[in-house]
């Protein structure tokens, strides 16, 4: 396995496209079912759920930050589209891992680096896709934000995607059966996006739910890219999960790095 710990192999981009396209393949077989996740979905959790809500809310007041609810919720809307990343690499890699086809990959010449970019790059277009759709929807229902802050949020949304795609991989280094798998996106992904303050701001949630947004990656995601959206700056949240996700995406290129990927049933 020299070849496949190889510092040069390790880091390399090689095979990329060809494994991004085996990717972005596996997304379009899903047929309707991923349709209804990238347009769909957004658009009930925007033109239903936020909508509604914004009813009961009523005008801007200062806990939005002087902006509507609608808009205040719709940068909550783009965290929670980029952390589905989680699940669905989560899904492809434990696949790859159970059935030994992490090691014919790189022994087939896939570097370290291009495999794990390889896994964020169907999420990341998925999600693109998604805020795409939200945003049209928000400027339907009234919403407004320039070219800019949209693009910036985009960008920001984008770094949130990497991170928990890179999150997924590293702990399929760990859980490489389904039963673990499921387990883990169950118990995570809810608490995760409850203790964010997506619906809500922050400081007017109790003490508790402060403490826990505190340990939680999506709730500087998401004050990050609502800032970017709502106020066009770049803040102190956007620095700390700029480098938190550049961890992560190199834990997640040592993770693949060093052909483990033997199937379960099989052994080591």
């Amino acid at each position: 396995m020299n070849e496949l710990t190889s510092a040069t192999n390790r880091w390399s981009f090689s095979r990329f496209t060809a494994l991004t396209e085996t990717e972005l393949k596996a997304l379009g077989s899903e047929g309707k079912t991923r349709l209804g996740s990238l347009l769909l979905e957004p658009i009930v959790q925007l033109m239903l759920l936020a909508a509604g809500l914004q009813g009961l809310v009523g005008n801007p007041n200062d806990f939005f930050h002087g902006h509507s609810y609608l808009m205040f919720v719709l940068p909550g809307l783009f965290g929670l589209q980029a952390l589905q990343a989680f699940s669905r690499t989560m899904y492809r890699t434990v696949l790859d891992r159970q059935w030994g086809m992490l090691t014919i990959k790189r022994l087939a010449g896939a570097g370290g680096a291009g495999y794990a970019a390889s896994k964020i790059a169907a999420p990341g277009f998925a999600v693109v896709c998604q805020v795409s759709v939200m945003a049209i929807a928000a400027l339907m229902l009234g919403g407004a934000f320039s070219a800019r802050r949209f693009l910036g949020a985009m960008m920001i949304t984008l770094l949130a995607v990497v991170f928990w795609a890179s999150l997924a991989i590293v702990v399929t280094a760990f859980a490489r059966d389904y039963v673990v798998r499921d387990t883990i996106v169950k118990w995570m992904m809810l608490p995760m996006s409850l203790s964010a303050p997506v619906f809500y701001p922050l400081e007017t949630a109790p003490v508790y739910l402060q403490w826990i947004a505190r340990v939680n990656p999506l709730a500087y995601q998401v004050q990050a890219i609502r800032t970017m959206l709502l106020e066009g700056d770049i803040g102190a949240t956007t620095l700390i999960m700029a480098t938190l996700t550049v961890l992560a995406t190199i834990a997640a290129t040592l993770s693949v790095s060093w052909g483990d990927a033997l199937t379960s049933e099989g052994g080591r």
